[in-house]
């Protein structure tokens, strides 16, 4: 059965025993209300016309005044001073005007609203209404800019317009500008660098060469393959400078020669990586030519003994210049007289030639 609508009271005779006498009951008569009497007509009027008095407030004002010992449920509406609010929490004396955790403004008046709506109507379409916010036609701030990013057109600038990308003030065909395919920066509108990975070496563009590239072109075309000897006077892994490879030192103490294809060369040379040669030689008898050394017994010529004739020995004459005596003249049997004196200390000589240290580094990865 569906719910029948009431009509409004009529109150145009007034409440009930406005002008009647009332009075009104004790607490402890209000705390058990009527049992079996014959009520005093007073206590009667009162409580009628307190509820002929709430009801014809409510309809005159809709929603109650707050008061301070009412027990408010969440979302009780109540007005005070003019302003609706609504409770977030239970609550009870808590005056919504002072306690903005408590309750919240449910409704505006006609002129707040009036008045918001005006303002958001001229920061729509008044420019320049916002004195503390950039313009959308004409974005100009003194302060620094800070921000999460920044969107701007695709394009380069013409004519110097600023429309495209990011422009100086004041030069309007300097700046940062995407073509459609690379960011750019221009100067005076001419391209000076582009961001886009060089395709070669030899190109002539305006490509930005960043350090990956440069290292894998020192890498490919003008550092040290895995092989090659890096030779320096500076100590330390060849990688920390040249920023690659994997080295180890070569020929530590030793000297370089060139590989060899003559056929004449010693055999050692014909294999790269041979070692050969020492630092200190000691020299025999078999190392060096066949020869021999005698000691004359210089006494048994007389005179002569101890005072051997001096000049330059030939080998046409053997002769000594100036001699009275030819080595011929001399008697074979005190040739054979003669002995052997042995000379030198058997001690090693350096076989290395005038040299410099430096460090040589071998690239294996």
């Amino acid at each position: 059965m569906p719910t029948p609508i009431y009509t409004k009271p009529n109150y145009a005779n007034g409440l009930w025993a406005y002008a009647g006498t009332m009075s009104i009951p004790a607490d402890e008569k209000i705390a058990i209300g009527h049992v079996v009497e014959r009520p005093p007509y007073e206590i009667s009027n009162y409580l009628e016309n307190r509820q002929d008095q709430g009801i014809a407030y409510l309809l005159q004002h809709g929603i109650a005044d707050w008061d301070n010992i009412t027990t408010y449920p969440v979302a009780a509406l109540i007005k005070k001073d003019g302003k609706i609010y609504e409770a977030i929490s239970e609550n009870t004396n808590a005056d919504p005007a002072s306690n903005s955790t408590i309750w919240k403004r449910a409704f505006y008046s006609y002129a707040e609203g009036f008045n918001l709506a005006d303002t958001i109507n001229k920061i729509q379409n008044n420019e320049g209404f916002l004195t503390l916010y950039v313009s959308k036609a004409d974005p100009v701030v003194s302060g620094r800019v800070k921000g999460h990013g920044y969107l701007g057109d695709q394009g380069l600038p013409l004519n110097g317009s600023e429309n495209f990308g990011y422009s100086f003030n004041g030069a309007m065909l300097d700046g940062f500008y995407h073509d459609g395919s690379v960011p750019v920066i221009l100067n005076d509108g001419s391209i000076v660098a582009r961001f886009q990975t060089p395709t070669s070496l030899t190109e002539t563009t305006k490509n930005v060469v960043t350090m990956d590239i440069l290292r894998q072109a020192l890498g490919s075309q003008q550092g040290y393959g895995i092989g090659d000897i890096y030779i320096t006077t500076t100590t330390g892994d060849p990688s920390t400078r040249l920023g690659y490879g994997t080295w180890e030192k070569f020929a530590q103490g030793l000297t370089l020669v060139g590989h060899s294809d003559v056929g004449s060369s010693p055999n050692w040379t014909r294999t790269a990586g041979t070692i050969f040669g020492a630092y200190d030689v000691s020299l025999t008898i078999a190392n060096l030519p066949s020869h021999r050394h005698s000691e004359a017994p210089w006494d048994k010529f007389g005179s002569m003994a101890g005072d051997f004739p001096r000049g330059n020995f030939t080998a046409t004459n053997y002769d000594y210049t100036p001699s009275e005596m030819r080595i011929s003249d001399i008697n074979p049997a005190q040739w054979a007289a003669s002995t052997e004196k042995y000379v030198g200390g058997n001690e090693a000589f350096s076989n290395v030639q005038p040299s410099i240290v430096v460090y040589m580094w071998r690239r294996t990865a």
